[in-house]
């Protein structure tokens, strides 16, 4: 048996703001490897079920075919994990009340107020797509989940709309689709103001509110991650752990990864398994490259970056 974890953004595709864009080479080689009797191929993201599937759909790999291909995934850095027999763990039942309050007290009333005082406006259970100027007024497109036009609606003037990211666990507050040409480096100063107003949202409202969550800022979003473990937030590795327990310290691992949030996966991929290796892109972060190193943890950084992964990848295993 040989176990293949991967994770999708930076490492089988680009970072989108809405999936990871798993090119078509990448998703071919995947399928291929998958094929083989003696390959376990699992994967390992931060983004929730409905942007996964819109990663894998960009791979070739229909919605339908995706326990096929995989064994099991990992979803919400490991807040929730699925085999190809179901649901094997949800996070939020293990929960504080506290953080179950805040989460839901994130798109409620008062923070709808809270938040039009300072220029935005909250719209929950929506997906927000293309704010477009039309006569002097802001019209912003909503749909739904799968992508269905629910239509526009007119925005107060000067007012900048979030809306809710499908989250089994996370909440998570995202601007619509196509602001700023999607671009990360754009949108990255918008999401410094963002995650300050929240802190002054929570610090105001839910004192003490650390104690339960973790406040992470990303270049597109931010959003909210439970306390489970006390060491930390990112638990892909927990994740995984629950993916892999018929397997024997002896199995050959191939740990496929570029960032931050795959640092829990690594350690305990490398602690468990006395035959596994990393491999990351070439466009792997400084964060993740430095801790490998540190660590002294087997890895190779390929030429490829994550456009050609998995060519990369083969060549090198």
């Amino acid at each position: 048996m040989r176990l293949f974890v991967f994770d999708f953004d930076g490492t089988l595709g680009w970072k989108g703001t809405s999936y990871a864009h798993i090119t078509k080479e990448n998703g071919g080689l995947l399928r291929e490897l998958a094929k083989r009797d003696e390959n376990r191929v699992i994967f390992a993201t931060g983004r929730p079920k409905t942007q996964t599937l819109n990663s894998v759909r960009s791979g070739g790999i229909s919605p339908e075919e995706i326990y096929n291909v995989f064994f099991g995934g990992v979803y919400e850095d490991g807040l929730y994990v699925e085999s190809r027999e179901g649901q094997i763990f949800n996070a939020l039942e293990e929960t504080t009340k506290s953080y179950r309050e805040i989460r839901e007290g994130m798109f409620d009333d008062d923070a709808r107020l809270y938040f039009f005082s300072k220029g935005y406006f909250l719209l929950k259970g929506r997906r927000l797509r293309e704010v477009k100027e039309e006569g002097g007024c802001s019209f912003v497109n909503a749909e739904n989940f799968n992508g269905d036009t629910l239509g526009n609606f007119q925005l107060p003037p000067g007012i900048i709309p979030l809306w809710q990211q499908e989250n089994d666990v996370k909440q998570t507050y995202k601007l619509p689709l196509g602001s700023k040409k999607d671009s990360l480096v754009e949108l990255s100063p918008i999401f410094d103001k963002i995650y300050n107003i929240t802190l002054q949202y929570f610090n105001q409202r839910f004192p003490g509110w650390e104690k339960s969550l973790t406040l992470e800022k990303w270049e597109d979003a931010v959003e909210i991650y439970p306390h489970l473990t006390g060491e930390h937030h990112f638990i892909k590795g927990e994740g995984v752990a629950k993916l892999v327990l018929d397997l024997d310290k002896g199995t050959e691992v191939v740990l496929c990864c570029d960032g931050r949030n795959d640092i829990s996966m690594v350690n305990y991929l490398s602690k468990k398994f006395t035959n596994c290796r990393v491999f990351c892109p070439s466009n792997v972060s400084k964060e993740l490259r430095k801790h490998l190193q540190d660590e002294g943890i087997k890895h190779n950084i390929l030429e490829e970056d994550c456009d050609k992964f998995m060519e990369g990848l083969i060549k090198s295993i």
